[in-house]
């Protein structure tokens, strides 16, 4: 599991190279545009067949799929609406905004135009649905943990998603609240509140002040 674990830090990391692409089309500044979000809580649906495709530039968003499950926690650099580029089938997922967002929002169109043209952008998409997958049969095997370490797996998961570096260990973003953690695990409010706590108590974690710190994130893996 822990080889998956390292395989989830590297997704959606070729959006560089996208941009690239993206930038030596002439026809790229007029199917583009560069938009705002400043409410929190804002959603964005992909998974109909005429919806764009995102880049974030700033900002923390939070997926959402199925029955409102979360299923990750994206950044500045990610980048969503891959499934909708080619797929005909209706594949809706939820994307709301936590923090004020910059998005550079493109025309589906002239993406699956990029993406059919190029095989660097082929490759890129192949990619995509390679990490997905993994991410996918990643959640799987949490899910197979006990509920108390499939808590401390979740929370190393968020702090590779989202997580902030620092030289002494990991801040997590004060936007993400016990309720996310909940949710992220699909454990109970209360339950999660208990293991964070425990955790908290063993060194693990700093819950307060907020934001939340996390002294060695690779001890949440191997030290329990």
């Amino acid at each position: 599991m822990q080889e998956h674990l390292m395989q989830n830090e590297a997704f959606f990391t070729n959006n560089y190279f996208l941009l690239e692409i993206l930038k030596s089309d002439h026809r790229f500044e007029q199917h583009s545009e560069v938009i705002t979000i400043k409410d929190r809580g804002t959603i964005i649906t992909t998974g109909k067949a005429d919806d764009d495709f995102y880049i974030i530039q700033d900002g923390i968003i939070c997926v959402r799929g199925k029955n409102n499950t979360i299923i990750q926690f994206i950044k500045s650099g990610n980048s969503f609406g891959y499934s909708n580029l080619f797929n005909t089938a209706q594949m809706t997922t939820q994307y709301e905004v936590l923090t004020p967002a910059t998005l550079l929002k493109i025309d589906k169109d002239f993406m699956s135009a990029i993406f059919r043209n190029n095989r660097l952008g082929i490759y890129i998409l192949d990619e995509y649905y390679t990490k997905t997958m993994q991410l996918a049969g990643l959640r799987l095997e949490s899910f197979e943990l006990p509920s108390d370490r499939r808590v401390a797996v979740c929370l190393y998961e968020i702090a590779k998603m989202i997580g902030q570096k620092t030289n002494q260990g990991t801040l997590i973003p004060r936007v993400i609240t016990q309720q996310h953690v909940a949710e992220y695990c699909q454990t109970s409010r209360e339950y999660t509140t208990m293991i964070l706590n425990r955790l908290a108590k063993d060194g693990y974690i700093r819950l307060r002040p907020k934001p939340w710190f996390i002294p060695d994130v690779e001890a949440l893996v191997h030290g329990l």
